[in-house]
Parts: structure tokens; C-alpha cells; sequence
């Protein structure tokens, strides 16, 4: 973990990206801030695309996000975390990390990377 990886180089692990998908009621921000409860820091995948490399397997993430909502005329930035999340992730397979506003919940789902901004 750590290190970057580049997009040929992905089959024998899992890459969780972390950007936000762009869509409403989701946060803007998300983040993986611990795997298996050792530090992480996010490294990028290709231009513009965050991700936490994980060795195929059961993890345990601490994880975070912040988005803005508009209160009395302001932006107010919105905080969740850290929470913890259990996934079982896959070699050569791609995840998206995105918090569900609306819901109140993470989502950790397996996603194509090419088009990951369609979700």
C-alpha cells in the first residue's frame, strides 16, 4: 500500500476510488484515513481520480467525508467520521467510496473506472 500504481499495473490489487461521483446527495469529498487500522494516504489513479490501493481481502476503513449545504444564506461545511467499514475486495477489481447524504450511510461498491462519473 502506498504506493502508485499505474492503470496497467492493477491486477493483483483492489483500487478504491474516492472522488465524489458528482451527483446530488452525495458528499464531495471522501477519504479513506486508515486500512486495517494503519494510516493511508490517498494516491492518485489517473488525473483527477483519487484511490486507496488494498491487497485482495477482508479490510476494515476508517473513513470520512465532508460536503457543504446552504444554511441561513451561508455555506456551512458538513463533517461525518471517522467511521469504520468492513469490505472484502478482490484483485484487478475497482470500488468507489461515496457517503449517501440523504441516507446518512457509505457506500462501497464495485465500479467501472472509465466511467465512473456516469454512476
Amino acid at each position: 500500500m502506498g504506493f502508485f500504481f499505474r492503470k496497467r499495473n492493477t491486477g493483483n490489487i483492489a483500487v478504491v476510488l474516492v472522488k465524489n461521483r458528482h451527483e446530488e446527495g452525495y458528499s464531495y469529498m471522501n477519504g479513506v484515513i486508515s486500512v486495517d487500522g494503519k494510516k493511508v494516504r490517498h494516491r492518485f489513479y489517473q488525473k483527477g481520480m483519487p484511490a486507496c490501493y488494498l491487497k485482495p481481502g477482508h479490510h476494515v476503513l476508517g473513513v470520512s467525508a465532508v460536503w457543504q449545504i446552504l444554511e441561513e444564506g451561508k455555506l456551512r461545511d458538513r463533517l461525518v467520521g471517522p467511521a469504520t467499514i468492513e469490505v472484502e475486495v478482490e484483485a484487478g477489481k475497482f470500488y468507489s467510496l461515496n457517503y449517501n447524504v440523504l441516507e446518512d450511510y457509505f457506500e462501497f461498491v464495485e465500479c467501472d473506472p472509465d466511467n465512473y462519473m456516469l454512476y
